[in-house]
């Protein structure tokens, strides 16, 4: 990309951590290592072609035994993450990021915040921040993660000039149109079991706007819950959300959301706001009889939106946001019926 580390420079980056990470380290084991690492980094359905062509023009000409010695090893900063006690299929972790936001505004074109250089650039979407963090290893207790919901989160909201990731070619470009209506990304966190060990990646930043303004979000503070299921699982598959609806009334509103997977709804939580800074987490109870999952809500004092993520038997995890575009709360009004004499 122009004016961000990306794609080839990230893994060049990545290999230059790997050969000064030790003060030993074979040149081909570094290759593979900065390789994995870059693979395990990526988020939920951002890897594409370019972070494909990035990993195969890296090719290793010359002896891979070849090994490099530094005096002073490179060591990587202790990542911001907080574990809460350990429990057997459910690992909650939580996020503090308040100040590891890092803003780069060398750009003409707009600017980009990162988490300790990481960011995350797909061509013809705003730059990113990302972070990416191994998830507790419960292989001992022979157990795989699957996925993770989120069940609050803190953010705050800025107008921002975002830099619109671009390929870097031979002739100079201006920068592509950007335009959108909903928040961008969609899926802003994922379980990722490509690299050496599961971790979890987060993209805490979302942008609704064009090219040249719009509004920023970013998640200050996130707090997760990690799915686990027995390593002998072959079910990978995500759950199916059927329906999202919500009715308001003058005592609150009531949620509905049909959802259906082969093994079974063991989880159905949404998450909402009304200020847009404080996130918080519902459950839904399954009502057998009307066949769907459902909570009410009170007390509704701003504009509430809302997501919904389900979990299904084998720890999978389905998030819809309508696209990116939130669900809201909308109340019909009847008006009178007014009959016009003759």
């Amino acid at each position: 990309m122009d004016d961000s580390i990306a794609l080839t420079e990230r893994l060049m980056h990545l290999l230059a951590q790997e050969l000064t990470g030790a003060s030993d380290v074979s040149v081909g084991y570094a290759l593979r290592q900065a390789k994995s690492r870059y693979l395990s980094g990526v988020p939920s359905g951002s890897f594409g072609t370019y972070d494909e062509k990035s990993l195969i023009e890296a090719a290793l000409y010359g002896l891979p035994m070849y090994r490099v010695s530094v005096p002073t090893p490179y060591r990587t900063a202790a990542a911001p993450i907080v574990q809460a006690p350990t429990q057997e299929l459910v690992e909650p972790i939580t996020l503090d990021l308040s100040d590891a936001f890092q803003l780069e505004t060398g750009s003409v074109y707009g600017d980009y915040y990162a988490i300790e250089g990481q960011v995350q650039a797909n061509p013809g979407r705003p730059v990113q921040p990302r972070i990416s963090q191994p998830v507790p290893d419960k292989s001992a207790l022979d157990l795989t993660p699957h996925g993770v919901v989120l069940v609050s989160a803190v953010a705050e909201s800025e107008e921002f000039n975002p830099l619109i990731s671009m390929p870097v070619t031979d002739t100079t470009l201006s920068e592509p149109p950007f335009a959108s209506l909903s928040w961008s990304p969609t899926n802003l966190w994922a379980i990722n079991r490509l690299g050496p060990e599961p971790t979890l990646v987060v993209v805490p930043a979302q942008f609704r706007g064009n090219q040249d303004t719009g509004i920023l979000r970013r998640f200050t503070t996130l707090q997760f819950e990690v799915y686990y299921t027995t390593t002998a699982s072959l079910d990978f598959s995500p759950p199916i959300i059927w329906q999202v609806q919500a009715l308001v009334s003058d005592s609150g509103a009531d949620f509905q959301v049909t959802a259906q997977d082969t093994s079974g709804i063991q989880r159905v939580l949404m998450v909402y706001t009304q200020d847009g800074q404080s996130w918080l987490s519902r459950d839904l109870t399954y009502n057998p009889f009307r066949e769907h999952w459902e909570a009410h809500l009170t007390e509704l004092t701003g504009c509430l939106v809302y997501f919904i993520q389900v979990v299904d038997g084998a720890g999978n995890v389905t998030t819809t946001t309508n696209k990116g575009l939130l669900f809201a709360l909308t109340r019909d009004i009847y008006l009178p019926l007014i009959m016009r004499g003759t």
